[in-house]
């Protein structure tokens, strides 16, 4: 796949950025006009990913930094409207979500906004997409003083984008708003997925993901989407300056998750996740079915009372669970080993499940793979493990 810089009215205004395989951010020193011309500044860089600019400057090299008073301000030719909706983590049912929300964005714009149109949207190549628009109102160009040109310009995407939010769209709060943002390249790749940011036509867009997201090219290590996927959030970070010799408290409320998934040859949507689940014995189903958005039917108790007893290889794959069951998993009490190995390739993992840990498992898991709780010689207590499914034709 080639960069595609076919949008781009003047690349040559734009200004190009990359970042190579050693994590170096790198900024085009030379006009980017075209392929050929890009391919030159890049050199012997192997980049694993390629931005521009979405401004267009009237000499957008070496453009000073909006602190810098010393040098003259950079005048400002243009600034393209860009969306950013992006949903965690990386997975089609995420994906899917920030479709539709890009296609109410833009019928929203449409229904609300004048002066600017659309221009096309963008796959990311990772968690979402772009949606671009063009300013009609060209007059706030033409302002005498560059600095004022550019603070003109900001309030008014600032306003804008406020618009957009309290209408309840999910977009980036900053991106809309920032002449000097940059944004990735269409065709070229992504180097956290290794699936090439491609341009998207409305049509398409306006069709669910799975009718087209095949079609995006791809390196051929790139990662897998996975069907489904969690995002529990993450720890705040705190303002406060840890002092020296003090150790830092863990925060009790916080959650991890584990995905299970290994690129095998012929396989394909298997997931397991783990979490760490808290709440009382009487809300325990009602979060887990939230958690998992799935209505479960029938739950199997396993009480083991010491490390003598085991539950030895299987897979929950009987008929009346049907095909790519999704079964949730808590443990309650002593901690346990738990295994998991593939059957094309032998491939071992280990997991620990602890009391309050929740296992998930899910897509074609019960057919590649087979799980265990074995014996252990350590002195354990007692641990009960609640097996949460949908049974099919369940008769009671």
């Amino acid at each position: 796949n080639s960069p595609d810089l076919d949008w781009l009215k003047k690349p040559g205004r734009h200004q190009f950025r990359w970042r190579t395989l050693k994590g170096r951010w790198i900024t085009s020193k030379r006009r980017i006009k075209d392929h050929n011309s890009l391919l030159k500044a890049l050199r012997n860089d192997a980049p694993l990913d390629i931005y521009v600019s979405t401004s267009e400057w009237l000499n957008p090299i070496d453009l000073p930094r909006l602190s810098d008073n010393e040098k003259p301000h950079p005048i400002l030719l243009d600034h393209l409207i860009v969306f950013d909706i992006d949903m965690e983590p990386f997975s089609k049912r995420k994906l899917e979500m920030a479709r539709k929300s890009a296609i109410q964005l833009i019928d929203w714009i449409e229904e609300n906004e004048s002066g600017i149109h659309f221009s096309h949207a963008t796959f990311s190549g990772s968690k979402g997409f772009h949606i671009f628009y063009r300013d009609e109102d060209i007059g706030k160009f033409s302002i005498g003083n560059p600095k004022e040109r550019e603070a003109i310009v900001k309030k008014e995407r600032k306003n804008l984008l406020e618009r957009v939010i309290q209408a309840g769209h999910p977009v980036d709060p900053l991106v809309t708003a920032d002449t000097r943002r940059i944004i990735r390249v269409p065709g070229t790749i992504h180097g956290g997925t290794g699936w090439i940011c491609t341009r998207i036509d409305i049509n398409t867009l306006r069709k669910p993901l799975n009718n087209w997201i095949n079609s995006i090219p791809r390196h051929k290590l790139s990662n897998r989407i996975p069907r489904w996927g969690f995002s529990l959030g993450q720890r705040k970070k705190s303002n406060r300056k840890k002092k020296k010799g003090a150790h830092l408290k863990q925060n009790n409320a916080s959650s991890i998750h584990l995905e299970v998934s290994t690129q095998v040859p012929g396989t394909k949507d298997r997931n397991s996740i783990m979490i760490r689940i808290k709440g009382s014995s009487g809300k325990i189903t009602e979060r887990i079915e939230k958690f998992v958005d799935i209505k479960f039917n029938s739950v199997l108790a396993n009480l083991y009372r010491d490390g003598s007893d085991s539950n030895g290889w299987h897979s929950d794959n009987e008929k009346e669970l049907g095909e790519n069951p999704i079964i949730a998993s808590l443990s309650l009490g002593a901690s346990r080993k738990f295994k998991l190995r593939n059957n094309r390739n032998g491939e071992s993992i280990d997991l620990i499940l602890e009391n309050g840990s929740l296992l998930i498992m899910a897509g074609s898991t019960q057919t590649y793979w087979k799980h265990t709780v074995p014996k252990t010689r350590q002195n354990v207590s007692p641990r009960i493990n609640l097996t949460y499914r949908v049974v099919n034709n369940l008769k009671l």
